[in-house]
């Protein structure tokens, strides 16, 4: 868990991020990090980065406390839909938004899959997909998708 800025209505905290990629010689994600961003508000978001599944997601989920996570589901070089739903197994936010998947990037997601294995696993965790333009509201563990 590592380090934190401050904003007017935020504060932000950089925590742990890995993936296989680093290990592919000119790579340029050796050092990807995830954030967490604690709004004045009481809500806090996870965005895991270009993550692979990894223990440590429990330790900042228990120090965090994120409603909202957000994690990629396709695969290549980060978790794929069964690590996805363990993650949020590990971290048990209110709502997870899968990213970084589809035909755009080139990786397929079978996201109904996704939504029952984070409900067999996290019952009280929503997988909220997103289309691109739509806006998520969260208030007080409810929200919506315009």
């Amino acid at each position: 868990i590592g380090s934190m800025c401050c904003r007017s209505d935020s504060n932000i905290f950089q925590v742990r991020s890995t993936n296989d990629q680093g290990d592919v010689p000119g790579s340029a994600h050796r050092a990807v990090n995830g954030f967490c961003i604690a709004y004045d508000n009481g809500i806090t978001i996870y965005d895991t980065a270009d993550t692979c599944l990894f223990s440590d997601m429990q330790l900042i989920g228990q120090m965090y406390g994120p409603q909202i996570m957000v994690m990629p589901v396709g695969g290549q070089y980060t978790m794929g839909v069964r690590e996805a739903a363990r993650a949020a197994s590990l971290v048990r936010p209110d709502v997870v938004i899968p990213c970084h998947y589809g035909p755009v990037m080139g990786q397929p997601a079978d996201i109904k899959e996704l939504k029952r294995a984070v409900k067999f696993l996290s019952p009280n965790t929503e997988v909220v997909e997103m289309k691109v333009g739509q806006t998520l509201t969260f208030t007080a563990s409810s929200h919506k998708v315009k």
